[in-house]
C-alpha cells in the first residue's frame, strides 16, 4: 500500500535559518511602517504642488511597488511560491517596467526633474527592476537546474482550518526523500473517493520538480491515477 506511514522514522528537514527569518521580519516591519507613513507624506507633498497629478502618479506607483514588495517578502517568510513559472514573473516584470516607464515619460514631459517626483520615480523604478529581475533569475535557475521526480508517496488527509467546517481533503505528498508538501484544490475535493482508492491500491502517482541543492524550492507538477 502506497501510504505515508505517520509512524515511520523520517529524517527531519533542515530548520529554517533564524538569521534569515529575522531579517525578513525586520524588512516586513519596515515596509509596513513605510506603508503607514506614505499617506501622510503624500498629503504633505500635495500641499507643495500646483496640480493633483503631480501627487497622484507617484502615489499610485508607490502603492503598486509597496504591495508587490510585501507580497514577495511574505511569500519568502512563509517559504511559499519559491519557484514561480517563468511566464508569470516575466509578465510581472514587463508590467512593472511599463508602469515605471510611463511614470518617467509623464515626469519628463510634464514637470521635469525639479520636483521630488523625479528621485521618487527613479528609486521606485530601480527597486522594481531589482525585485522583478531577481524573480526572473530564480525562475530561470529553477527551470535549468531542477529535477523531476514521480513516486507514490502520498496520502489523503481530512483537515479543517482552525476548527472550521466543512472538512476539506488535503493531499500530503513526499519528495526528495524527506521533504513533504500539501495540496488542496477543487479537483482533489471532487475526486476524493477515486484518489483514496487509488492510494490504497498503489495506483496513485505524484510528480514534483525541485532543486537538488535546496529541495524546499519545489513545484508540484500534478498527480495521476494509473489504469
Amino acid at each position: 500500500m502506497s501510504l505515508i506511514d505517520p509512524n515511520e522514522a523520517i529524517p527531519e528537514e533542515i530548520a529554517a535559518d533564524p538569521t534569515t527569518q529575522k531579517d525578513v521580519r525586520r524588512t516586513l516591519l519596515l515596509v509596513a511602517l513605510a506603508g503607514l507613513l506614505a499617506p501622510c507624506g503624500l498629503c504633505w507633498y500635495s500641499t507643495r504642488l500646483e496640480t493633483f497629478e503631480q501627487v497622484l502618479i507617484p502615489g499610485l506607483l508607490v502603492l503598486i511597488v509597496l504591495f508587490y514588495t510585501l507580497y514577495i517578502l511574505y511569500q519568502r517568510e512563509q517559504r511559499q511560491d519559491l519557484a514561480p513559472p517563468l511566464w508569470r514573473v516575466g509578465l510581472i516584470t514587463i508590467i512593472l517596467l511599463a508602469l515605471c516607464g510611463l511614470a518617467l515619460a509623464w515626469l519628463i514631459s510634464s514637470v521635469g526633474w525639479q520636483l521630488p517626483s523625479g528621485p521618487i520615480i527613479l528609486t521606485l523604478g530601480a527597486w522594481s527592476l531589482f525585485l522583478a529581475g531577481r524573480r526572473v533569475w530564480e525562475s530561470w535557475s529553477f527551470y535549468r537546474l531542477a529535477v523531476e521526480e514521480e513516486n507514490d508517496l502520498a496520502e489523503l488527509k481530512m483537515i479543517s482550518i482552525q476548527g472550521s467546517h466543512p472538512i476539506h481533503p488535503q493531499l500530503a505528498y513526499r519528495y526528495a526523500g524527506k521533504y513533504r508538501g500539501q495540496l488542496t484544490n477543487n479537483r482533489i475535493r471532487n475526486k476524493t473517493p477515486e484518489i483514496r482508492q487509488a492510494i490504497e491500491e498503489g495506483k496513485f502517482r505524484v510528480k514534483t520538480k525541485y532543486l537538488p541543492d535546496n529541495p524546499r524550492v519545489h513545484r508540484f507538477l500534478g498527480w495521476k491515477i494509473l489504469p
